[in-house]
């Protein structure tokens, strides 16, 4: 189980029904590869956005993950294809995989300028959503923000979701409010 088409054939293939502990040790490998060395995933870019439609939750998370890590070396605009899909993780009904869409999304956004606004909208969206843990879910829009906040044209929505974010009921989020305040300087 060495290259990457095996370990993607064991993650992916629903024909093949894969031992679980089998399945997710493939999963775990192919993330790092593709935190390491996302081209080499890239050719596999539709298999994993299949991922996204799957019923099953732990499909879903693991979709999320590995694109957004191969997002950066995405030049075909593929991405764009997908965004969509993407945010409407942001309201799954597994938390899992809508608090990892959040805070995965923004690496579409440092690498796709041209997606930034819908990203941004969708993150700044999230006070409005209707999971138990919102505030928890907000801090993934946190973690996304840093990912591209310099080159944001929304600095100023993104100010005050973050500002408001400070006295929230999550200590995560409270936190990481508060780092993200002082790495950017207000």
């Amino acid at each position: 189980m060495d290259t990457y088409s095996e370990l993607v054939e064991i993650v992916l293939n629903p024909q093949k029904k894969q031992p679980e502990k089998l399945r997710y040790e493939g999963f775990k490998k192919l993330l790092k590869v593709s935190e390491e060395t996302p081209e080499t995933l890239y050719p596999y870019w539709d298999a994993f956005a299949k991922e996204l439609e799957d019923a099953n939750s732990d499909h879903k998370y693991e979709g999320v993950l590995i694109l957004a890590n191969i997002a950066k070396v995405d030049r075909e605009g593929r991405s764009k294809k997908i965004i969509d899909r993407y945010i409407e993780l942001l309201a799954d009904k597994s938390f899992v995989v809508a608090l990892n869409a959040a805070n995965n999304v923004g690496k579409f956004a440092k690498t796709h300028k041209e997606l930034r606004e819908r990203i941004t909208q969708s993150l700044l969206d999230l006070k409005m959503t209707k999971h138990k843990h919102k505030n928890l879910l907000m801090s993934g829009a946190i973690i996304s923000f840093n990912e591209y906040f310099e080159d944001s044209q929304d600095k100023e929505k993104i100010r005050t979701f973050v500002k408001n974010l400070e006295t929230g009921e999550s200590p995560k989020a409270r936190k990481l409010a508060k780092q993200f305040r002082k790495d950017h300087h207000f």
